[in-house]
C-alpha cells in the first residue's frame, strides 16, 4: 500500500501470518478423577486434566456437566440431554508447551452428601481435530459423588459357594466366585481388588482387578481368568453401596493336585483415596481334584474274545491298538466330565491309547 502524498501507513492488524500444518489431535494424558469417583463436600470442586498437543495446545476446551442437585429439572433422578450445561475449562497460560493442565471448577456449595455430578469433555485444536476418549452423553468421562470417605468392607450378603460347603473343583471347568462388598462412596469407588483363591498356600493364585485399566489378571500359570466385574445390588445405581465382586475362572490340568488341602480365599480391597481392607474368606474354602474314573457302564471292544477275559479285566499284549468307549467322571463327585479336547487328552494319557 503506497500513499499518494508520502504519508506513512499504519496497520491496525498484522499483515504477515505463518500457517503451520497440524495433523495431530489433542490427547488426554491423565486426570485426577476416575470414571467413578468421590469428593469431599466443599464450596468449589476442581478437576484437573493433563492434555497434550502440537504445535500448540488447544484453545477450544469445554466440559459438559450435569449436577444432580441443580440440573434435574423433571426430578426423575436421571440425566437428560436437555438438562446438560457447558462450562469453559481454565486453560494454561503458555499454550506453546507440549502438554499442560486444564482445570474444571464446579460450584458445589449447594450440594449435600450423596449428591453427584456427571460430565465429559469437548476439546479441539485450531485445525478442528477433536480429542478422543473424552467421554460422551452415553458414556460420561466421570461420575463424582459428594460424600465423606470410608474404607471398603465386606457386604451383608451371605458368603458361600452355590455348590455348598468346601466344594470340589476340577480342571477345565468354568467356575464363578462371588464376594459381597460394601463401600460408603459406592462400590465403583474401588480402585483395585486382589482376590487370592488359595491364600494359605505358597502359590495363592491371586486374581487382580484394576478399575482404571479394566484389566483382570491371574498370578498363577494354571489359573485362567475369563472375566471380572463389580455387580451393584441395585442394577443401574451408579453409587450403590452394596454389591459383589465376581470373577470367572478355570483351572488347568497342571494345577497342584493335593486333594488333602482345603484352600482358603482372601480379598484385599483398595479405594480411590488409598484406604484399604483385607478379609479372609473361610466360608469360600474349596478343594481341587483331577482324579478321573470310568463309570460302571464301560463298553469294551467287541472283537475281544471272552476267553481273554479274567476276573479283573482283559489281557492286552504290548503295543496293541484297541478302542474303549464309555463315560468318564470325576472321582470325588461322580459328575461327568465336560466334553472337550482337554478331557480327551487326559483320557489317552491315563489309559494308554494311541
Amino acid at each position: 500500500m503506497i500513499p499518494l502524498r508520502g504519508q506513512s501507513v499504519v496497520h491496525e492488524v498484522e499483515t504477515s501470518f505463518t500457517f503451520l500444518f497440524d495433523n495431530i489431535a489433542p490427547t488426554l494424558i491423565s486426570s485426577d478423577v476416575e470414571t467413578f469417583d468421590n469428593r469431599d463436600s466443599s464450596p468449589v470442586t476442581s478437576l484437573a486434566f493433563t492434555i497434550s498437543d502440537r504445535p500448540h495446545l488447544p484453545t477450544h476446551a469445554k466440559a459438559h456437566v450435569w449436577l444432580s442437585w441443580m440440573d434435574d429439572a423433571n426430578q426423575d433422578g436421571t440425566m437428560d440431554l436437555e438438562e446438560i450445561h457447558s462450562l469453559d475449562l481454565m486453560q494454561p497460560e503458555n499454550l506453546t508447551l507440549l502438554m499442560d493442565e486444564y482445570t474444571l471448577l464446579l460450584d458445589t456449595s449447594d450440594a449435600t452428601l450423596g449428591d453427584y455430578f456427571v460430565g465429559w469433555l469437548e476439546v479441539a485444536d485450531s485445525a478442528g481435530h477433536l480429542m478422543m476418549d473424552s467421554g460422551s452423553y452415553s458414556t460420561p468421562l466421570f461420575h463424582v459423588q459428594i460424600n465423606d470417605n470410608g474404607a471398603p468392607s465386606l457386604g451383608a450378603a451371605t458368603v458361600g459357594w452355590e455348590q455348598g460347603v468346601n466344594p470340589w473343583m476340577h480342571p477345565g471347568e468354568a467356575n464363578t466366585i462371588s464376594v459381597p462388598i460394601w463401600e460408603k462412596n459406592g462400590i465403583f469407588d474401588l480402585a483395585e481388588i486382589h482376590l487370592s483363591l488359595a491364600s494359605n498356600t505358597p502359590t495363592p493364585a491371586t486374581i487382580s482387578w484394576n478399575q482404571s485399566t479394566g484389566i483382570c489378571s491371574s498370578s498363577h500359570n494354571y489359573v485362567n481368568v475369563e472375566s471380572c466385574q463389580l455387580v451393584p445390588t441395585e442394577a443401574g445405581d451408579l453409587f450403590s453401596r452394596n454389591g459383589a465382586f465376581e470373577a470367572n475362572f478355570t483351572i488347568e490340568w497342571g494345577y497342584d493336585a493335593d486333594t488333602s488341602l482345603l484352600r482358603i480365599p482372601n480379598i484385599i480391597m483398595l479405594d480411590q483415596s488409598g484406604q484399604s481392607n483385607r478379609f479372609t474368606l473361610e466360608r469360600l474354602g474349596w478343594k481341587f481334584s483331577s482324579e478321573v474314573v470310568f463309570d460302571e457302564r464301560l463298553i469294551v471292544n467287541p472283537t475281544w474274545r471272552r476267553s481273554e477275559a479274567i476276573r479283573s479285566g482283559y489281557w492286552v499284549k504290548p503295543r496293541t491298538t484297541f478302542d474303549l468307549s464309555g463315560s468318564l467322571m470325576w472321582f470325588r463327585t461322580g459328575d461327568a466330565l465336560a466334553a472337550g479336547p482337554r478331557c480327551g487328552d487326559e483320557f489317552r494319557r491315563k489309559f494308554g491309547g494311541p
